[in-house]
C-alpha cells in the first residue's frame, strides 16, 4: 500500500516492516541541520495562518527563515506572484531568491516549496532578490490557501537612482540658502519615490 504525503514521500507498508521512501535526497528534517547566515527571521506555521503574515527584507541580504509548524498539521511554505490555487505560484520567488533547503514540490505543485510536518522546525537560506516589491507567501497544501493561509514579504532597499548634487532641482548657484531641504521616501500605489520637502 503506498500513501503520499504532501511532501513528495511515499510510505511502504508491510504486515511486518514500515520503510519510508522520499522521491528526493533530502528530507524534511535535513534542513534543520543547517547553518544559519543573516539575519534570521522566525515564522510559526499554524492552523491557517503565518506568524508574522508580513515580513519586511532589504533587497540583497541573506537571511534564513527559520520556520516552525507549532499546528496539528502538515504545512508548507512557498513564495511568489501569482497564485494558482493548489498549485503554487507562476512566478517563484524562493527560485529567484537562490532558496537553499527549498524542494521541487509535489507533481501538482508548480516552483519550490518547504514542507514542515508538525511540530518541526525547517530552515530556508535565501538571498533577497534586488527589485522592490511586495511578494505573496502560501501554504498550498490542499484547501489551506483557500481558507487564507497566506502572507506578504515587502523588499525594499534595493538600487535607487538619486539625482547627484549637480542634477538636483534647486542645486547650484541658484539654489535658496535659506531653505534647507530634506529628502524623504513616498510611497505611491505601486512605487516608493524619492522626494524632496521643503522646510
Amino acid at each position: 500500500m503506498f500513501a503520499l504525503s504532501r511532501c513528495g514521500c511515499a510510505a511502504v507498508l508491510s504486515t511486518t516492516l514500515l520503510l519510508a521512501v522520499c522521491a528526493s535526497p533530502a528530507s524534511p528534517s535535513t534542513p534543520t541541520a543547517m547553518i544559519d547566515a543573516g539575519r534570521v527571521v522566525r515564522i510559526e506555521l499554524s492552523e491557517f495562518a503565518f506568524s508574522p503574515p508580513q515580513l519586511i527584507l532589504q533587497a540583497g541580504e541573506t537571511v534564513t527563515l527559520s520556520l516552525t509548524n507549532v499546528g496539528k498539521l502538515e504545512h508548507e511554505f512557498m513564495a511568489g506572484t501569482n497564485a494558482m490555487a493548489g498549485m503554487g505560484y507562476r512566478s517563484d520567488w524562493l527560485a529567484k531568491a537562490k532558496a537553499k533547503g527549498a524542494e521541487i514540490g509535489a507533481a501538482e505543485h508548480m516552483g519550490l516549496s518547504m514542507c514542515v510536518p508538525a511540530g518541526a522546525t525547517a530552515k530556508l537560506v535565501l538571498v533577497v532578490p534586488s527589485q522592490n516589491a511586495q511578494i505573496e507567501f502560501g501554504c498550498f497544501v490542499e484547501g489551506h490557501y483557500e481558507v487564507g493561509m497566506r502572507g506578504v514579504i515587502v523588499v525594499a532597499g534595493a538600487a535607487r537612482q538619486s539625482a547627484g548634487p549637480s542634477d538636483a532641482p534647486g542645486s547650484g548657484s541658484d539654489a535658496p540658502t535659506k531653505r534647507p531641504h530634506r529628502t524623504g521616501w513616498k510611497r505611491t500605489s505601486s512605487r516608493l519615490l524619492r522626494v524632496r520637502f521643503l522646510s
